[in-house]
């Protein structure tokens, strides 16, 4: 009988060992598997700055502007004067193909003064600010003074400026207008030069209704188009239906896989947890976060280790952050991204780095003496 007895026991003491180095293999295998999603850095791919593929856009600007007229004055006399104008201009940007221009303008003078011009507008990629697009603008005028004894005469328009995205968009331009020639008798011995510079400052708005649901498609294309290649958006951008979609995503992170054998591609389900991370943060209703730099640098190299906001000490109206990164980037012991935003600007930019390759810059100035120390400055 005490022989069966200890033999129970016995049993019982084997099945609690075998049983507790069981739970102890699958804590540790799970702290591994922490741990080394942390540790996970993606290989950044530098493709087309759109977050999202390209969609057609009609939109308005209207402007105030005041320059100087160099033209006919009521009396009939040719002079240079001040004179204001109000605009209002169409704007269209076809997938593909050029901007497109269509507007009108009066000068509020005395004698008054309207034109209608024709023209295009290109941008110019000479900005690293995300929210700052520059453009140039050239035009057919047609032109009209009651001033002069000719009715209408054409002309051209040129303009250089920028836009700024932020709660509201807001055009600066640089204008000048050759409004023909002009002539103060019937029969046109004395004719002149018609042409007015001047600023412009105007207030743009779309006229086509935005959905705020973005598809599911299209926030993909937002998330993956950091790390993959030009060659494998392309064949995304292709696919018509969820199921293709599903397809390609498998075969995308099949490639990508830390252990091919295994049933959970880790490196995938990072990816996916730091994308819904990032968007949760700095999603606005225009934009998803993922497509912002600090969601752009959250993706590839994870949450960082430390994270400082403050405003500069010189203006409340600048706000700066500073993600840290210590030792996890290959070949960088200290990885530092420091973003600014203001209170005009709805989204972070990036202006300065630690990390080669990345967009970087001088050091702003009033910036918080917390991440100054950071920095080493």
């Amino acid at each position: 009988m005490k022989r069966n007895f200890l033999f129970v026991w016995f049993l019982v003491l084997c099945k609690f060992f075998f049983l507790g180095n069981s739970v102890l293999a699958q804590t540790s295998d799970s702290s591994r598997s922490i741990d080394s999603s942390k540790s996970i850095i993606f290989s950044g791919v530098k493709n087309s700055e759109e977050s999202l593929p390209p969609k057609a856009k009609l939109g308005a600007i209207a402007s105030l502007n005041i320059g100087t007229y160099h033209g006919f004055r009521a009396d009939g006399f040719y002079a240079s004067f001040v004179q204001p104008n109000v605009g209002f201009e169409f704007l269209a940007e076809p997938i593909g193909g050029l901007h497109l221009l269509f507007g009108g303008h009066i000068g509020i003078s005395n004698p008054l003064t309207t034109g209608i011009s024709f023209g295009i507008r290109q941008p110019i990629n000479i900005s690293k600010n995300p929210d700052l697009q520059v453009f140039g603008d050239i035009g057919m005028l047609f032109f009209a003074d009651e001033a002069f004894a000719t009715p209408g005469t054409f002309g051209a328009r040129l303009a250089f400026g920028a836009r700024t995205l932020g709660k509201v968009d807001m055009e600066y331009r640089l204008a000048g207008e050759w409004r023909g020639s002009g002539s103060d008798s019937i029969d046109g011995n004395r004719s002149r030069m018609l042409w007015w510079v001047g600023a412009e400052v105007g207030i743009a708005f779309s006229l086509v209704p935005e959905s705020k649901e973005i598809s599911r498609k299209d926030s993909l294309h937002a998330s993956l188009r950091y790390i993959a290649t030009g060659d494998e958006i392309d064949e995304f951008d292709q696919l018509t239906s969820d199921v293709k979609i599903d397809e390609w995503l498998d075969r995308f992170w099949r490639v990508r896989a830390i252990n091919p054998g295994s049933k959970i591609n880790e490196k995938r389900v990072e990816y996916e947890k730091r994308v819904a991370e990032a968007n949760r943060l700095f999603s606005t209703p225009n934009k998803l976060g993922i497509s912002t730099d600090p969601g752009r640098v959250m993706a590839i190299y994870g949450m960082p280790d430390v994270e400082e906001k403050d405003h500069s000490l010189y203006d409340d109206a600048v706000h700066y952050m500073l993600f840290v990164y210590n030792g996890r980037i290959k070949d960088v012991t200290f990885g530092a991204f420091l973003f600014r935003i203001t209170t005009t600007q709805v989204y972070w930019g990036q202006i300065y780095s630690t990390v080669p390759g990345e967009m970087t810059g001088s050091f702003p100035y009033g910036l918080p003496v917390r991440m100054a120390k950071w920095l080493g400055l």
